[in-house]
């Protein structure tokens, strides 16, 4: 855990170096201000990285966590900095070796390299690229805090059970709950959910980034979410820096049922549905009893109409194929929030957002989650609560589900 921090730390204070070349002294604000927005650049940048060590043997004052809070807007603006300083200078680079070619030719190279450094480093173009960022910044975090819409997913199912054609799935994941997301954004979750009328509610892990006695009574908005098959938890990554272990006894005392490589046998008329589900992928680094395996999750299993799994990460999707799953349910991604995560995000897990199909039996589906992690930003990435429904379609006609939207 301590390689995370001092490898964050390391990122964190590369991108405050970065701003303040590129942004602060093309500004040319005088020495004093410019060492006093740097360093308080630097101190926002890090603080949330401090309070999150210090959670593990410590429980932060509230007005402490509000500056974190504050640190991640900061570290979200430190990376679109980063993006536009990397796409200027690109831009520029461009300019300046195709300007170079012609103004060599007209015999005017100390002309065009000056004119180039002016637009390399000039106060004009810093203030623009400060403004763009903090524009898309302002956006962005308006964006996470809207309503969560819902997301309507149906799932294709060739030779579906006849009682298990239109069953329907609410699927929450990421909510995050801790010093940004409380229970004001939980109840308006909750409620939201509990107005689909579901036929089973899951949780796809990362309820939460703390410990359970400090912010339980935020998740208790969703000891009202109640579906005629249950709703059901597993654990997410974010459940093993705190309290795994204390994490599930708060989920099953909200009503959950809670499955660490196990399964139950649900049954909908004349059908049966086979829901299993695994701890995270990591869950073995930090608990023995907590290693990842969809093949356990599904050992001395009856039979069944149909095979879901409920795992955290899309990395599971190479067992849960072995494993013989139908459908797995799963999220972590945040559909990378906003950028340049979004591009990392997608080139970090097999599947970043929506509906896939993975080696021809098994559909995966990744909520883009309902919550926020880190900076409060979303970008072409919102926030959903998904509502899945099974269709019965013939085999000829199985592919990609439909996805469709609809505000809250």
């Amino acid at each position: 855990m301590w390689s995370f921090f001092t490898f964050a730390g390391l990122v964190l204070t590369g991108l405050g170096l970065l701003a303040g070349f590129r942004l602060l002294l093309p500004l040319r604000l005088g020495p004093w201000p410019t060492a006093l927005l740097w360093g308080a650049l630097q101190l926002l940048s890090l603080l949330p990285m401090l309070v999150l060590a210090l959670r593990r043997a410590w429980h932060p004052a509230r007005p402490l966590e509000l500056m974190a809070a504050a640190g991640w807007v900061v570290i979200g603006w430190l990376s679109v900095v980063f993006v536009l300083v990397v796409a200027r200078d690109l831009i520029l680079l461009a300019v300046r070796l195709t300007g170079g070619v012609q103004a060599w030719a007209a015999g005017s190279p100390a002309q065009w390299a000056a004119a180039g450094r002016q637009l390399l480093d000039g106060r004009t173009a810093a203030l623009l690229l400060a403004g763009a960022a903090t524009l898309y910044t302002a956006w962005s975090v308006s964006a996470a805090y809207r309503m969560t819409r819902v997301q309507r997913v149906e799932v294709p199912v060739a030779g579906l059970h006849p009682d298990l054609d239109g069953l329907s799935i609410a699927q929450l994941s990421d909510l995050h709950i801790g010093p940004s997301i409380r229970r004001r954004h939980i109840e308006a979750v909750a409620r939201v959910t509990q107005e689909l009328g579901a036929d089973l509610i899951v949780l796809t892990g990362d309820l939460a980034d703390g410990r359970p006695a400090d912010l339980a009574p935020h998740a208790a908005p969703l000891a009202t979410l109640s579906a005629p098959l249950g709703k059901w938890f597993v654990t997410g990554n974010h459940e093993y820096y705190s309290d795994p272990e204390g994490w599930l006894r708060a989920a099953r005392e909200l009503g959950f049922g809670t499955l660490v490589n196990q399964h139950v046998l649900l049954g909908r008329g004349a059908g049966r549905l086979l829901l299993a589900g695994v701890p995270d992928i990591s869950g073995g680094r930090f608990l023995r009893s907590h290693e990842h395996h969809p093949d356990l999750a599904v050992a001395g299993a009856p039979e069944a109409d149909f095979r879901l799994l409920l795992a955290h990460q899309p990395a599971s999707v190479f067992g849960a194929a072995r494993a013989g799953f139908d459908l797995m349910l799963s999220g972590h991604t945040h559909g990378g929030q906003f950028h340049p995560w979004t591009w990392l995000a997608g080139k970090a897990n097999p599947y970043l957002k929506g509906l896939n199909r993975h080696d021809g039996r098994l559909q995966v589906y990744v909520s883009q989650g309902t919550g926020f992690w880190g900076p409060p930003m979303r970008f072409s990435a919102p926030a959903e609560i998904t509502l899945l429904t099974l269709r019965r379609v013939d085999a000829a006609k199985e592919g990609p589900g439909a996805l469709s939207e609809v505000g809250h």
